[in-house]
């Protein structure tokens, strides 16, 4: 990859040339030609840190133009030696519990096995409408949801409206999405544990 400079009205703006974009990391967005967005979340490792990155796939698997898995494997199979970005993008999957250390997904997989309750579906789609979005573990037939509320993420007053429209489409469906931080999953299990099994209880009876 190369490195330009050019100028917009006295704006310095960096830009970027690659010569090795395999065919599954291009794009076209109204008939523009650019760059995957998982290839891209790799790339811009290269400036941003993990958890940075993180927030903006967490978002775009939410908004359901992505997911996890999909994101995983794309770093799986860029990973060689001096390519940009592939060491925070590995942070982002250490973060998120998929390279078998700790993290939310892994450990909120750890927390409801031990408490003996069923294995939920991962990345579920819940549809509401027009609008499609992923939920981190569900119950589907009991109509539960459970992910990790990003506190750097929902900082953004952008992102808290969003995030609130979000939540109140998926509820209002009849859907109870239920959302804990990484620290009440690390210092508050039992209480999460609890709150998850009571709710699943009371719907699988209502259902």
């Amino acid at each position: 990859m190369s490195e330009g400079t050019p100028r917009l009205h006295g704006i310095a703006i960096k830009s970027h040339r690659t010569f090795d974009l395999p065919a599954v990391d291009q794009w076209t967005v109204d008939h523009i030609p650019t760059v995957s967005l998982n290839r891209t979340l790799i790339d811009v490792g290269r400036y941003w840190d993990y958890k940075r990155v993180k927030q903006l796939l967490d978002h775009a698997t939410r908004d359901g133009h992505t997911s996890y898995k999909a994101f995983e494997a794309r770093v799986h199979a860029l990973a060689k030696q001096g390519r940009n970005g592939i060491g925070t993008a590995r942070q982002v999957l250490q973060s998120l519990g998929m390279d078998g250390t700790w993290g939310f997904e892994a450990a909120m997989r750890r927390a409801l096995h031990d408490a003996g309750l069923p294995k939920p579906k991962r990345e579920h789609r819940v549809e509401v409408g027009e609008h499609r979005y992923y939920v981190d573990f569900a119950y589907p037939d009991a109509k539960l949801g459970i992910e990790c509320d990003s506190v750097e993420w929902h900082t953004l007053p952008s992102q808290v409206a969003a995030d609130d429209r979000r939540r109140n489409r998926i509820n209002g469906s009849g859907f109870l999405l239920l959302s804990y931080t990484c620290e009440q999953l690390r210092f508050e299990k039992e209480e999460v544990i609890t709150e998850i099994a009571f709710h699943l209880r009371e719907r699988t009876q209502a259902s």
